[in-house]
């Protein structure tokens, strides 16, 4: 376990777990969900307050997807589908660490859960306003290959937690959850003045949100702030939890079946050695 502190913040990392993030507060109170001793003892990302999302993003239709003239079959990981690529269910490298510093690397030896090398790296910086991130990715395939990439983020939810932001468009999906068609954002799903998260219940990719979101907790305003390489925005709030997740992620759900048809897949088709890289920050102030 790596603990940073700057000032009133606190954020843990557990590289063995997925290079996943435990705890992000503020004083003793969250920012992001806590992590249960279940989900740590499990050593499992999935309960974690944050986890990378690498090589991609979300689900595959069927899980599958075809590049270059082959089509290859990806073993399910999550209640039947293949979901989120495979570095958030691997253990991650500490290659640098000072007490408001952390990198990690995970590097990508091709199995049957994603058929090309590549190496991902986490550069955490934490100061007294909040929590800067930047992800990269780099292609170790002799041969071009895609890329997408992202965090995922839950947030603690107590009540009266609000959710501001903007967004282009949202994307409709079927009962597989794998996108259909865009269309502008209704009045239903539209957050851009403000609303409590538990109004709506959504598991959605929304696009070109403008790389800004506001989470208003009781005790703390979260500015979260992208590149506009994370082109998508996935906002999911679930019934009766107390966390939610807000994604920024670079590729759009089921963007490897999409990267030649649709303009808003948003999947990288690295180079051999060619690097992408994308920062976020969670600007956090007391409310």
């Amino acid at each position: 376990m790596i603990a940073l502190h700057a000032s009133r913040l606190t954020l843990e990392l557990r590289p063995e777990v997925g290079g996943s993030v435990t705890e992000f507060r503020l004083d003793a109170k969250p920012i992001l969900r806590p992590t249960t001793a279940d989900a740590l003892a499990s050593q499992g990302a999935r309960g974690a307050a944050s986890y990378p999302l690498v090589p991609y993003s979300n689900r595959l239709r069927d899980n599958r997807f075809r590049f270059m003239g082959r089509t290859y079959d990806l073993p399910p990981t999550l209640n039947g589908q293949v979901i989120h690529g495979v570095g958030w269910r691997r253990p991650w490298q500490v290659v640098a660490v000072s007490a408001t510093r952390a990198s990690l690397v995970y590097d990508h030896t091709p199995d049957v859960e994603w058929p090309f090398a590549f190496r991902a790296e986490q550069h955490f910086m934490l100061d007294a306003d909040g929590l800067s991130c930047r992800l990269a990715a780099i292609n170790l395939a002799p041969h071009e290959a895609p890329m997408g990439m992202g965090p995922h983020p839950f947030f603690a939810r107590p009540p009266g937690t609000r959710l501001t932001f903007t967004a282009a468009c949202v994307w409709h999906h079927d009962a597989k959850k794998i996108p259909t068609h865009a269309t502008q954002v209704p009045p239903e799903w539209d957050f851009s003045t403000g609303r409590d998260v538990s109004g709506v219940v959504l598991d959605h990719c929304f696009s070109d949100w403008g790389g800004r979101a506001e989470i208003l907790l009781p005790y703390a305003r979260v500015e979260f702030t992208a590149d506009a390489l994370f082109r998508h925005l996935i906002i999911f709030t679930p019934e009766g939890r107390d966390f939610f997740a807000v994604e920024p992620v670079t590729n759009l759900t089921d963007g490897l079946n999409r990267m030649h048809t649709e303009p808003m897949s948003n999947i990288f088709l690295l180079q051999p050695d060619e690097r992408v890289e994308a920062s976020f920050r969670l600007a956090v102030a007391p409310a």
